[in-house]
């Protein structure tokens, strides 16, 4: 019997588009060359740009091997220490906590939705009490809660889990059993919706769970393949979905 539907948040809840995220990371590389000239670092934002994509990088390889997240903070330590900026530097904190301001708050300005459909889907679930969960592999917490309020759908869930504040991220089997815990459902009872193959997929079918791949607008390349329990390309496909799997 289906007890908990469990969601991920980027791409499945929460929609962009690829020419929206490049615009983001333009928005930000040239919030962050405004902010480091008026502390004295003059540097270009072309630079900047690429600094802020190897400090992903290198935290997504790590990310990708071990499972550990990372906070804002710790990205942006990262960047500044890769542009050569030194932490001993009397305005180094002041500096500092300016950047992860613009690098959460620059996500706000990209062109979000939340998935057609989400509203239904909640409803239903809950006339049905049936309890709904978020899973979400992010840096920006304090972001994503504005964001859930913004479009009025945090009130639906009975566990928010984000990456950075637990510290291991899908698809660490922790994160998947840190949810069902705080809700008291077994995995058998439990079901995942993702847009990613391992974080969404693997990591929730890893847990005992079954996963509902909903396949995404922005092509992950490389990505491996596992065999999800049901696949859907929208929202409204998942009531039929979650009926094969669960029967209720």
């Amino acid at each position: 019997m289906l007890k908990l539907v469990s969601f991920d948040c980027w791409s499945t809840l929460i929609c962009f588009d690829k020419e929206s995220l490049v615009k983001m990371r333009h928005i930000r590389a040239k919030d962050f060359q405004a902010i480091l000239s008026g502390y004295g670092y003059e540097l270009e934002e072309k630079n900047i740009q690429s600094v802020i994509k190897d400090s992903r990088k290198e935290l997504d390889d790590i990310r990708s091997k071990t499972n550990k997240e990372f906070n804002t903070e710790e990205t942006v330590g990262l960047i500044l220490s890769k542009l050569k900026i030194d932490n001993k530097e009397t305005i180094f904190g002041e500096l500092k906590k300016k950047l992860v301001e613009v690098y959460s708050g620059s996500i706000e300005s990209m062109d979000l939705k939340v998935q057609p459909g989400t509203i239904e889907i909640f409803d239903s679930l809950k006339a049905k009490k049936i309890k709904i969960g978020l899973l979400s592999n992010t840096e920006h917490g304090d972001t994503e809660e504005k964001l859930l309020e913004k479009f009025d759908i945090a009130k639906y869930f009975d566990s928010i889990i984000f990456s950075c504040y637990f510290g291991l991220g899908k698809p660490a089997p922790e994160i998947f059993n840190k949810l069902l815990s705080e809700l008291k459902v077994s995995p058998s009872e439990a079901v995942h919706i993702g847009d990613r193959m391992i974080d969404d997929v693997f990591g929730a079918q890893n847990a005992g769970m079954k996963a509902i791949y909903l396949k995404p607008p922005i092509d992950y390349k490389g990505e491996k393949f596992v065999e999800p329990d049901a696949t859907i390309e929208n929202f409204f496909q998942l009531p039929s979905a979650l009926d094969k799997l669960f029967g209720n």
